[in-house]
């Protein structure tokens, strides 16, 4: 059996950031984004644990691409933790993983529906693109789908 290596949390200050991945697949329509617009889906929480993301200080946007299943769907966007926390009810923690030590989360999505939503929103009115989807891609992938 393998032996579990603790890895040690740290707190992540608010000047730094976080980077999350963005699948081209998460674009279902083109619902009047324009190319530099971050959608509102990024910011799903696929697993009720906490939106995935990773802190800057130990992981680069670019790492964090090639960590994706297959990085030229995906783009990668930038948040700043301090704006994140300043969102009423979300929270961002250190949660490190043995692929990608600064794995982080940010918590805090409630489940209804229409609050979900507004800070959804919140978050993508903070967020820019780092690494910008392939919009050629984007636009033959609409076109096959």
């Amino acid at each position: 059996m393998a032996k579990k290596l603790p890895l040690k949390v740290k707190y992540i200050p608010n000047n730094d950031n976080l980077f999350r991945n963005f699948n081209l697949k998460l674009i279902l329509k083109p619902r009047g984004y324009s190319a530099n617009e971050v959608p509102i889906n990024a910011f799903r929480d696929e697993k009720s644990d906490g939106i995935s993301t990773a802190w800057e200080k130990y992981c680069s946007a670019k790492k964090l691409r090639r960590l994706s299943r297959v990085p030229k769907f995906n783009g990668v966007i930038k948040m700043n933790v301090g704006n994140i926390r300043k969102i009423p009810a979300l929270s961002v923690i250190h949660n490190p993983i043995l692929r990608n030590y600064g794995h982080s989360l940010v918590k805090g999505l409630p489940n209804n529906r229409a609050e979900k939503l507004k800070l959804r929103s919140r978050l993508k009115d903070i967020a820019e693109w780092v690494i910008p989807l392939n919009m050629d891609l984007i636009n033959s992938y609409l076109k096959n789908s």
